[in-house]
């Protein structure tokens, strides 16, 4: 649903701005205040700086790239997006010319918000990785953090909610120890909860965090916690309470001018008007939300107003009526899915690019470096006592049981960043790197295959079994898989219900021999076995070359076969025979 967009915008807003001088004066002072405003009264701060932007020969570089980040900050608080991805495409240009980082990222940021909120979702990961490359460039903790926790939220809207915690989590390795949670940070927990379905836990977070929401004076924050609220009361149908949350959500966009996502709650009235048995109130409120969605019709959106449309004819009692709305929103529902499919695998390609510069491996490397200094100091600190204390042999022993003991935690350190903990196979960035070494070590006359795998039906597996059964087929299955592969083999995992499988000297016809392999022993698991009522199933791509090493377009011919192995109902092999295999 849309309004998690508020978790970003307030990535924008709930920060105080970024300025790059330390001088202050009249036109900066007055930027910094319609900065603050833009929070506020996002119209009256727009027009304020268009006034200012139309005098730019009487601003400063810095001032003007201000302006500029100003203007795209009004711009999405009134829901214009695609002006405001062009004005901060601006400023962010402006401020990496005169060499303001901080200003730089922050711009891009903004750039990359509204990129997503066009649906363009690749372009936004992409504008989020070319920022981060110059987060060592500034010394703000508040900076890093804030990036990445967007970044985080940024893999919510996907539903990848692996991707989301593992950059919530290096996100909070930046707030100042035993610092509180911020309200935003505390959106994105709930968020992650709540794709996992933990709704008891979002409503416990909720109610933690209500105070911290609040205090600031932040509507959009108010209005973010308000909307996540009412969806949890709702889905623990107390209707009532939630339209009274929902009210004064609402008094809040009238009173500030807030035209941000109203679409969604719009589609939260709705709901709530819906379980409460108020037919007419429920429509009205579902085409008030059809009306104010004006961006792409494959959105997820989009399929959550045919399915409430439907519902609310069903309850009405006309049938007829009710199943043509159901047929719409299984179209959408497959337009969604299959973008869904197209945008994580160009989003991996982008994070393998963004490997190749080091980029994305930076902090798991701080951070084993860290852990290593720690051990380090308890080995100084051992060596110190046995010094004193002990004889020559027992501090030998001493050291002796220190390294095994730092040994062990530097292997464990190492297996959590590159190991998936659920599958065993190789981190998604791990796998990329490892794969992309090992095709460039390889003869060009020895053949390479890829398998590409995907779990047909994992999400509907985890909505009504829950994550912990999914988890244990997706265990289960990456058995299977590397029971097929030899010792030079790779396996990885790439996405919620993706594994990958590099098999170096293997030629296509043997590596389509291994899937279909994997494909019938999988079939062949008793669904008893793994708590399921029916048997799982997998959908395999597989891809060889005897002359082409390039990893990237290996992995996106057999991710291509796999769209039409899934038009064809899934549980199949197929091979992508290019012109040149």
């Amino acid at each position: 649903m849309r309004y998690v967009w508020f978790v970003v915008l307030v990535c924008c807003l709930s920060l105080p701005a970024w300025s790059a001088e330390n001088d202050v004066n009249d036109k900066s002072q007055q930027l910094e205040f319609l900065f603050d405003l833009a929070k506020e009264d996002p119209k009256s701060a727009l027009q304020q700086t268009e006034l200012l932007l139309q005098r730019f020969n009487y601003l400063k570089p810095n001032e003007f790239c201000k302006a500029l980040q100003v203007a795209a900050v009004s711009h999405l608080g009134v829901g214009q997006y695609r002006r405001s991805y062009e004005r901060a495409q601006l400023a962010a240009q402006c401020a990496l010319e005169n060499k303001l980082y901080k200003e730089f990222i922050y711009s891009s940021k903004i750039q990359a918000i509204n990129a997503a909120a066009l649906g363009e979702f690749v372009e936004s990961i992409r504008l989020f990785l070319d920022a981060s490359k110059y987060i060592d460039r500034v010394d703000d903790d508040a900076i890093k953090f804030d990036l990445l926790s967007t970044i985080a939220n940024h893999y919510t809207l996907i539903d990848d909610y692996e991707s989301a915690s593992y950059y919530m989590e290096r996100a909070k390795l930046y707030r100042q120890k035993g610092a509180e949670s911020t309200c935003m940070e505390s959106m994105v927990d709930q968020h992650i909860l709540k794709l996992k379905g933990s709704y008891k836990e979002v409503l416990a977070k909720l109610e933690q965090s209500r105070e911290r929401c609040h205090t600031d004076g932040n509507n959009y924050e108010i209005i973010m916690w308000k909307l996540y609220y009412a969806d949890v009361k709702i889905h623990f149908e107390k209707y009532d309470e939630a339209l009274t949350v929902l009210a004064d959500s609402e008094q809040l966009y009238t009173e500030n001018n807030i035209d941000y996502a109203r679409d969604s709650l719009h589609l939260l009235y709705a709901k709530a008007y819906l379980g409460k048995g108020d037919l007419a109130l429920a429509r009205e409120h579902i085409d008030d939300s059809a009306n104010e969605l004006r961006y792409l019709a494959q959105d997820k959106s989009s399929y959550e107003i045919e399915v409430l449309r439907a519902k609310v004819s069903f309850a009405a009692g006309e049938f007829k009526q009710a199943a043509e709305y159901y047929a719409a929103a299984l179209e959408l529902k497959e337009l969604y899915l299959k973008k869904l499919n197209s945008i994580t695998f160009a989003v991996q390609k982008i994070e393998m690019n963004a490997l190749q510069q080091e980029n994305q491996v930076k902090e798991a490397q701080a951070l084993q470096r860290a852990q290593e200094a720690q051990l380090m100091s308890e080995r100084n600190r051992s060596r110190g006592v046995i010094a004193v204390s002990a004889a020559v042999v027992i501090g030998l022993l001493g050291m002796f049981i220190t390294n095994r003991r730092m040994g062990r935690s530097r292997d464990h350190f190492r297996n959590l960043a590159h190991y998936d903990a659920i599958t065993r196979g190789m981190s998604r960035t791990f796998w990329l790197q490892s794969a992309a070494g090992q095709c460039a070590k390889l003869d060009p006359s020895t053949p390479i295959s890829v398998l590409i795998l995907k779990v047909d039906g994992l999400r509907d597996i985890n909505l009504e079994y829950g994550y912990g059964v999914g988890d244990d087929v997706l265990a289960r299955i990456s058995q299977v898989v590397d029971r097929h592969g030899s010792s030079d083999s790779l396996l990885g995992r790439l996405g919620g219900n993706q594994l990958a499988l590099l098999l170096p000297g293997v030629s296509r016809p043997n590596a389509e021999s291994i899937a279909e392999q994997i494909r019938l022993e999988t079939e062949a698991i008793p669904p008893e076995e793994l708590e399921l009522r029916q048997a799982v199933t997998v959908s395999v791509g597989v891809c060889g070359y005897n002359r082409q090493r390039d990893l990237a377009e290996m992995i996106l011919r057999a991710d291509r076969v796999l769209d039409e192995i899934r038009d064809g109902g899934g549980n199949q092999v197929q091979t992508f025979k290019g012109s040149y295999a």
